[in-house]
Formats: C-alpha cells, sequence, structure tokens
C-alpha cells in the first residue's frame, strides 16, 4: 500500500515525513515505544479519511512491533479491535 504522508500527522505527532508518497513512509515512523501516544491521538482528534488509514496502519505497524518485543497486550489488542471495527463502518458506509 502506498500512502502519502499526512502532514497533520507528521506534525502533531513528530514524525519523520519520509518522502512524498512512499510504501515504507507507515513502517518506518511506526514505534512500539509510542502505540499508547498513537491510540490515544486516535481518540482524541478529528482526522480525515487519508490521516484515520494511515494512522491505523502506524497502530497496527506498531502493535505488531510491540507483541514482538513485549508480547500480548489484552488493553491495546481491545483498543485496536474497537478502532478496526468502527472504521470498517465508515468505509462500507462511504459512498
Amino acid at each position: 500500500m502506498i500512502i502519502k504522508p499526512c502532514e497533520k500527522l507528521i506534525r502533531d505527532l513528530d514524525l519523520s515525513p519520509g518522502e512524498a508518497y512512499t510504501q515504507d513512509w507507515v513502517w518506518k515512523v511506526s514505534d512500539f515505544r509510542r502505540i499508547e501516544t498513537f491510540l490515544q491521538y486516535y481518540r482524541e482528534t478529528i482526522l480525515n479519511f487519508e490521516e484515520k488509514r494511515a494512522l491505523i496502519n502506524i497502530i497496527l505497524d506498531s502493535y505488531e512491533e510491540y507483541v514482538g518485543v513485549n508480547g500480548y497486550n489484552l488493553n491495546y489488542s481491545r483498543q485496536i479491535e474497537q478502532i478496526v471495527e468502527g472504521e470498517t463502518l465508515v468505509i462500507k458506509n462511504r459512498s
């Protein structure tokens, strides 16, 4: 998936801007140590569709790395599950 780095996410979350379009941007800015920050930002910030898509991918990649280092976390898993379920409904209703 190619995602254009989102200026709002870069600014607000102090992420590396990377290149204009890259397959690796989400992977490069994902950080398992910041997963709580990413989840909180998602919950508290109004985001457009592209920003949500990018942030969800950052969260998923960060959690995958988190599990590899720290193991399963029920709290994070539940929060991520709620995000994915909620956004699936938004995406299905977006025509």
